[in-house]
């Protein structure tokens, strides 16, 4: 349980239980008839967002329920070759919807699954976004197996853009494959506020079946947090590739300097493959790049930080993985470039600091405590829980 008290404690960590995990070995997994079949656009061997995600998730509904999943993979084996790991794998051969269809219903059927949990994400499956292959298959695959419950995830909607880029243009097919996916759905969970208001509106629906749930860490949740004061004065950068752009290129990079004196900060540590090289300092702190690490290590680095940077969007902050990240560890996220209104139950000055700071607290000792409390409402078991539960419903048909 997380208590105040153990942040401003010299004496005392944060404790932090979000897991409840049980320890079961690849052959237990293996023994055991799988029960939910996860479809993703990827699923490889570096850090990768939806699909660490859906890896995370069918580890905890096995060990938490006994529910072991089987993944459909959006990408072929041509393209890219799946990871290797306890879960089983089907890539698919051809994106055309027969094929697909078929795909799904042959798993289904091989590992007596109860349940489909798709996880929606149109870029994820197709350049521009516009996977029709996808819904085309998870149509004709309804038809012929309308007895096992389908659940969505949906981490993507649809792009909106300035009038000049593709994207604005391509927005309202994306928007209408979204929507028809979902009115496929006997469930459907996502990532925040907004996206729920999309979905609500799109087909009436019971309070039961549609649930907001801003996504889990990728990189663990630590059982113990040390109190702000007793980390070093360190600041995490942490994310894909990328990242650094948006954080290190002018003008950003201005604020990002700025940040880092104005909270004296002496190293910032840079997590995560990198496209172009860092900088060597940030104001006046020493930068540090880690390159790409194990979650374990990621984690490491996180609990030895105060505060984590991120130039995201701060209306969508309960989408974010690396935000995520920083709340599971008690690490203040600090938030640039955005002047957007926070949603998903998050408080400026109470869960984030937004440069240049307007709303900071009296005491920082109290926000990773606030942030771990926040973070407890939709931890990865959580998440486990809510799909197990749904999973068991009987459909009607």
């Amino acid at each position: 349980m997380v208590s105040a008290e153990g942040v401003n404690s010299p004496k005392r960590s944060l404790r932090f239980n979000g897991s409840a995990e049980t320890k079961r070995s690849r052959a237990d997994r293996r023994t055991i008839t799988p029960a939910i079949v996860q479809i993703v656009p990827r699923r490889v061997g570096q850090p990768e967002g939806i699909g660490d995600y859906a890896t995370r998730l069918a580890n905890a509904l096995f060990e938490r329920s006994g529910c072991r999943s089987a993944f459909i993979i959006g990408t072929s084996v041509d393209i890219e070759p799946p990871v290797k790991d306890a879960w089983l794998n089907s890539p698919v051969t051809v994106r055309t919807g027969s094929t697909f269809a078929k795909q799904l219903t042959d798993v289904c059927r091989d590992t007596e699954a109860k349940a489909v949990v798709l996880h929606v994400a149109g870029y994820g499956y197709q350049k521009r976004g516009l996977p029709l292959w996808l819904l085309n298959g998870m149509q004709k695959w309804r038809r012929m197996q309308p007895g096992v419950c389908l659940i969505g995830i949906f981490h993507e909607l649809f792009a909106f853009n300035r009038v000049w880029n593709s994207s604005f243009w391509l927005s309202p097919a994306q928007r209408y494959i979204a929507r028809e996916l979902w009115r496929l759905c006997d469930y459907g969970l996502t990532t925040n506020d907004a996206y729920a208001g999309h979905l609500a509106v799109w087909r009436p629906i019971t309070q039961k079946q549609l649930r907001v749930l801003p996504v889990f860490s990728n990189v663990g949740e630590p059982d113990t947090v040390l109190p702000l004061l007793q980390r070093p004065a360190q600041m995490a950068v942490f994310g894909a590739a990328g990242v650094e752009r948006a954080l290190y290129s002018k003008p950003i990079s201005e604020q990002s300097a700025a940040v880092a004196n104005a909270l004296s900060i002496r190293n910032v540590v840079d997590i995560g493959a990198r496209v172009m090289s860092v900088p060597p300092r940030l104001g006046h702190a020493v930068v540090t790049s880690t390159g790409p690490l194990s979650g374990c290590l990621v984690s490491r680095h996180l609990l030895a930080c105060r505060y984590g940077l991120l130039n995201y969007d701060v209306g969508r902050l309960g989408k974010s993985g690396v935000f995520a990240a920083y709340a599971s560890h008690g690490v203040i996220p600090i938030c640039i470039g955005s002047r957007a209104v926070p949603t998903d139950g998050l408080e400026e000055g109470r869960h984030f600091l937004r440069w240049p700071f307007e709303q900071t607290p009296p005491s920082l000792s109290e926000m990773p405590t606030n942030l771990i409390r926040w973070y407890q409402n939709h931890s990865v078991a959580k998440h486990a829980d809510v799909l197990a539960l749904w999973a068991t419903e009987k459909r009607e048909l």
